[in-house]
């Protein structure tokens, strides 16, 4: 999936896998680990893991003065 948007206020309210992968430009690999991740906001229903826009935004700016191995994304 690839997104259209120019802005952010035209993300979905609710992020999935492939939102996610899209929007960082990052491998399903990677944005599965980034889904499993302790400090990442999920939402699990069932077995879809998923992301609140508002709470992937906050946690992505959180992580700008944070060094990222090449194992984690």
């Amino acid at each position: 999936m690839s997104f259209n948007c120019k802005r952010v206020d035209e993300l979905p309210l609710i992020l999935n896998v492939k939102d996610v992968m899209s929007i960082l430009r990052i491998s399903k690999t990677n944005t599965y680990a980034l889904f499993n991740r302790s400090d990442f906001p999920t939402i699990n229903i069932g077995r879809r893991k998923m992301v609140s826009k508002e709470k992937f935004l906050k946690w992505l700016d959180s992580q700008t003065n944070v060094t990222f191995s090449r194992e984690v994304i």
